[in-house]
């Protein structure tokens, strides 16, 4: 992770680094995204899940989520 901030300022301007998704929530996400285009696929009634309740394993689990960068 890298950031930079003036010697003026206060606050930091720009922020850059490699993004993990360490508590699978980006994977539950997709998941739960994957679920509701099943149902809607399959004519199916779609019931909503509380996010930790959506099941996801090993092999759709990648918490490498890539680069990011933010800048204000």
């Amino acid at each position: 992770m890298t950031f930079s901030k003036a010697g003026n300022e206060e606050r930091v301007e720009h922020i850059e680094g490699h993004w993990f998704d360490l508590n699978g929530n980006m994977s539950r996400l997709f998941a739960l995204l994957d679920l509701r285009t099943a149902a809607a696929f399959k004519n199916e009634q779609f019931h909503p899940l509380k996010l930790s309740d959506v099941p996801i394993h090993q092999t759709n689990f990648d918490a490498d989520m890539g680069t990011v960068m933010f800048n204000r």
